[in-house]
């Protein structure tokens, strides 16, 4: 016989911080976002709920745009990691 083997996907989502370095959200907030994406592809990720200190975040997945609520500020992104101007993607691993 033959052993099957199975290759788990990870997804790892990440930003673009203010220093134009990306920067992984944690394992936790990733499983968070995808299952949000599972549920609602144009839906809004809080990302408070899985991480305190993220509670002023969220993500307008049909826009792909990370929002600070306490300061109204808007990081414009696309899923395109061609661009030059995208804040969050995903980054598929084996």
């Amino acid at each position: 016989g033959s052993l099957s083997t199975s290759v788990a996907r990870v997804v790892v989502w990440e930003w673009l911080n203010e220093h134009g370095r990306w920067r992984p959200y944690s394992a936790t907030v990733c499983h968070h976002i995808e299952n949000v994406l599972k549920g609602d592809p144009r839906g809004t990720v809080v990302l408070g709920q899985v991480e305190p200190q993220l509670v002023p975040y969220i993500i307008d997945l049909q826009s792909m745009h990370q929002f600070r609520q306490d300061t109204g500020k808007t990081e414009i992104s696309t899923t395109d990691s061609s661009s030059s101007q995208h804040y969050i993607y995903m980054l598929f691993m084996p």
